[in-house]
């Protein structure tokens, strides 16, 4: 095991300093922004999907990004593209950060959250996202809010006080386990917070086919389970 999956294993989150260039990041949020204003430019938390996919592609080429994902998930691995896989560009009152919570409901064979910083006001504490380390090892939350599941509305809920900050500059990257609560840190009026969310998991190779909802980004998908079941569908 590398020491990047001990730390995610245990812990449930790790991050990484600059690990996209700020040029780099600088570019793809001139675009976004651009994209942005041209879709609702009175929004002042505007979520990009589809305007996103050519920004995300771009990042999913970034060597050291690349790196560190299969350090984590081995050499073959692939986008979820039901769940993330957008941009936020919050340019709100300071108010936004959400509410905690996780992001699926079981821990078997669950993906793995990567937020990139793109840009957010240095040094500051309100454009940061917190989590609870450990809390992808706690019992699953049965109510989705259609994206996640709530911690509020769990008999966890009072770990909230113990949440963690973590500090971000542009190209930072936070990875989490899929089932660690967390919640969004927020922009405000004078710099807006642009962050980018994606979603990857380990290529099933129990199936041995890339998923409906799965794009394959590094390696190969590769059966290695049983053949008599494969025979048979």
């Amino acid at each position: 095991m590398s020491s990047a999956q001990l730390q995610l294993r245990t812990h449930g989150y790790l991050k990484r300093q600059a690990l996209v260039s700020r040029e780099r990041c600088a570019e793809l949020t001139q675009e976004l922004k651009s994209a942005a204003a041209s879709i609702d430019p009175a929004n002042d938390s505007l979520r990009l999907e589809d305007p996103a996919e050519a920004a995300i592609a771009s990042v999913l080429q970034v060597p050291a990004l690349r790196t560190l994902v299969t350090q984590l998930l081995g050499p073959s691995w692939v986008l979820v593209v039901n769940r993330h896989n957008h941009v936020v560009i919050d340019r709100g009152d300071g108010s936004r950060a959400t509410r905690m919570h996780r992001d699926l409901l079981h821990w078997s064979r669950n993906p793995i959250t990567v937020l990139l910083m793109l840009d957010c006001a240095e040094n500051d504490p309100l454009a940061w996202p917190s989590l609870l380390p450990g809390s992808h090892l706690w019992p699953t939350a049965e109510q989705s809010n259609g994206g996640g599941y709530w911690l509020d509305e769990t008999p966890e809920s009072e770990q909230v006080q113990q949440a963690l900050k973590v500090p971000m500059s542009q190209g930072d990257v936070l990875v989490m386990d899929g089932m660690t609560f967390h919640a969004a840190g927020a922009g405000s009026p004078e710099y807006a917070r642009v962050m980018m969310s994606l979603c990857l998991r380990t290529a099933d190779e129990l199936t041995g086919e890339v998923g409906t909802n799965e794009q394959l980004i590094a390696g190969s998908v590769r059966y290695e389970g049983q053949s008599r079941w494969r025979a048979h569908g």
